[in-house]
């Protein structure tokens, strides 16, 4: 997804990601959290709507 940094919060944005703990869209949420890792040399990225979201997902892995 690709968002013009000059646009307005989420003008023209028609695709969000989800959390990765509970799927909640996460879109603009001041709370949004990413967490990034390589393993076997592929790169994953997981979004998190909320601080406990992130966490849990962390502690589960």
């Amino acid at each position: 997804m690709t968002v013009d940094p000059t646009s307005e919060l989420a003008e023209n944005v028609t695709e969000t990601p989800h959390c990765g703990s509970c799927e909640t869209p996460v879109g603009y949420d001041p709370d949004h959290r990413v967490v990034t890792w390589v393993e076997a040399d592929t790169v994953h990225t997981e979004h998190f709507c909320t601080p406990t979201c992130r966490q849990e997902f962390l502690q589960s892995g």
